[in-house]
């Protein structure tokens, strides 16, 4: 099975991506590096176990009555005890059962690994895991049954598990779905047409779950042998059409998606209409200005000047953005200027 450093090469153009969605997260659950969830949720630091809701505590915790461990661990008390954040305290409900994949340990960059965490066990949170909490169902059960050894993550059974959910409409599961889609690269080596056909169509609409979708197109456009040669497509559609400012927060905000179309547009060379980049100039977002900047000059040397002036004559432009262009704008004077005077030469 792929481990992180499988995943070193490519790192770069999925990162944008994963830091918006471990910022989202940061509040619920300790974030783990990223690898296969499957890797990840049977690590020696994870315990993976099925509970019922017996206590919800406003200061942040939820108490789970164990019923079943899914790997071979034997420490697992009978009550346990899991800080966790808003949404997850907003989400379960006393007596209902869920799958929760916790840890003792937090990433302890100080100490160069793990380290105790102090405070008691937490949910993880990585790719795919945002975090490791879903309400009980046969097919988790049945995917974290497989997923417990390697024959059975290889396996016709898991991989048809997997595309089923990444197209079903249970969003915790799509997002597991498509992290180990996206990191596991053995499973995307047995993926036949039917599959591809499902990525894609997944990838491509404009209505699934932004982080699903831009795992999607991270992994396509780095593997389109594997995964269907379509990511170029996604990747104008969110440029072309996704709202430039007024975003909701948490999982529905498209700046993570909107930064990672910046990035393979930039770094696999997609043909973007200039149309696509320029409205970028207008968003209240000054990263997202900033990045089409970049790309305007990278792939419209020609019209950038023009773009941004038009940019800053738009009265409904925030001061931040007009203050933006403006300076890009007198770099480009000052460009102007050096050229005429080394026209001119000396008198």
């Amino acid at each position: 099975m792929p481990t992180i450093g499988i995943f070193r090469a490519f790192a770069p153009r999925i990162c944008t991506l994963l830091i918006t969605a471990l910022l989202i997260a940061a509040n619920s659950a300790v974030a783990a590096p990223a690898e296969a969830p499957f890797s990840l949720l049977y690590s020696p630091e994870t315990r993976l176990v099925l509970g019922e809701v017996t206590e919800i505590n406003p200061a942040g915790r939820i108490v789970f009555k164990r019923i079943r461990v899914f790997d071979k661990s034997t420490d697992v008390p009978e009550l346990v005890d899991v800080i966790v954040g808003e949404t997850e305290l907003a989400s379960v409900r006393l007596g209902e059962t869920y799958v929760v994949g916790y840890s003792l340990f937090h990433h302890d960059r100080k100490a160069g690994g793990v380290a105790p965490n102090r405070k008691g066990a937490i949910l993880i949170t990585s790719v795919g895991l945002e975090p490791a909490l879903f309400r009980d169902a046969p097919v988790i059960r049945k995917i974290l049954s497989l997923a417990d050894s390697e024959h059975g993550r290889e396996s016709r059974q898991m991989r048809r598990l997997l595309i089923d959910a990444l197209s079903g409409s249970n969003r915790p599961l799509q997002l597991l779905a498509a992290g180990q889609l996206a990191y596991d690269i053995e499973l995307g080596e047995r993926l036949d047409s039917r599959d591809r056909d499902v990525i894609a169509r997944v990838g491509l609409a404009s209505g699934t779950d932004n982080r699903v979708r831009g795992l999607l197109i991270s992994a396509a456009a780095t593997r389109p042998g594997e995964l269907g040669n379509w990511s170029g497509d996604a990747i104008r559609e969110v440029l072309a059409s996704t709202p430039v400012g007024g975003y909701p927060s948490g999982a529905m905000d498209p700046t993570g998606l909107v930064l990672l179309a910046f990035a393979e547009a930039h770094v696999e060379g997609v043909q973007v209409p200039l149309g696509s980049v320029t409205r970028w100039l207008r968003s209240p977002h000054r990263l997202l200005v900033e990045k089409s900047r970049v790309l305007l000059g990278a792939k419209f040397p020609a019209d950038a000047k023009k773009a941004l002036e038009e940019a800053r004559d738009d009265p409904t432009l925030i001061q931040e953005t007009r203050t933006y262009i403006d300076d890009q704008l007198r770099q480009f004077e000052r460009q102007d200027a050096g050229s005429g005077a080394q026209q001119q030469g000396p008198g």
